[in-house]
């Protein structure tokens, strides 16, 4: 080997400690991103070249940057953090209607109910007092008041509930459309054989969002796509394909939400 090939022998060594810095550079100031995946610098002997007695490799290489990703492990995580954004809507819903119906103790239909029962229970102890009856009547009324207001709060709250999913229903749209788009734009990415980290950190960011909203989780798929299921088995993302999802109204007045 001559001078010149040591000294380029000598610059891909110091070309590679540099990626491999960066790397890890990137690794520490990327540790909270949302989305982001660690990297990892993988190394290749350089080439080599015959010498007296056998074969000698030139230095080093880099040989690929790679996402460090674990899709069973993610996939599971998906899982339960769709879980555990369901029961935090659910407790949301069930504390607003609990403000609705207020406490035992407090002044709600509770109250207006054991007034009600008290004064009917006096009442039938001195059926001809124009006073019991008075006030009988007054707390029926009372009764009926806190029903009324009960009700027409339940009403608003039911219609905010109804714009909240139909705006969420968009909202997963959105991002089944983007991540069928990620697929395809991935895929055109890696077809030389690297690795697209940054859209695939985008990905991750997107399927993070659709297992908050929808409780579903998503599974490797054909030519490097994911797929992204519902809890019902219904696939809202396949390849490069999102399914629409729609809100219609049932008979009974409830919204259901569709697919297809």
């Amino acid at each position: 080997m001559n001078l010149f090939g040591y000294f380029d022998l000598g610059r891909r060594a110091m070309d590679a400690a540099r990626l491999g810095l960066q790397v890890a550079g990137d690794n520490i100031s990327n540790a909270s991103t949302p989305g982001y995946a660690r990297r990892r610098l993988d190394l290749v002997p350089g080439p080599v070249i015959q010498v007296p007695g056998g074969w000698l490799d030139q230095g080093v290489e880099v040989g690929a940057i790679r996402r460090m990703e674990d899709r069973f492990l993610q996939a599971n995580l998906e899982r339960e953090k769709g879980g555990l954004g369901e029961a935090d809507e659910r407790l949301r819903g069930l504390k607003e209607i609990e403000a609705i119906f207020g406490s035992l103790d407090g002044n709600g239909i509770a109250s207006a109910l054991a007034g009600f029962t008290a004064s009917f229970n006096a009442l039938a102890g001195q059926a001809d007092s124009l006073g019991a009856r008075r006030a009988a009547l007054s707390a029926a009324d009372t009764l009926a008041g806190a029903l009324r207001d009960t009700s027409a709060r339940l009403q608003t709250q039911r219609g905010l509930l109804d714009k909240s999913v139909e705006g969420s229903v968009a909202e997963i749209n959105r991002l089944a459309g983007e991540l069928a788009g990620l697929n395809r734009e991935i895929a055109l990415e890696e077809a030389d054989g690297t690795v697209a980290a940054p859209l695939r950190d985008r990905r991750a960011q997107v399927i993070e969002s659709l297992g908050d909203l929808t409780g579903g989780a998503a599974y490797a798929g054909p030519g490097g796509r994911l797929l992204f299921a519902l809890p019902s088995g219904v696939t809202l993302v396949s390849g490069d394909n999102a399914l629409p999802l729609g809100t219609a109204r049932a008979a009974n007045g409830t919204l259901r939400i569709l697919s297809g």
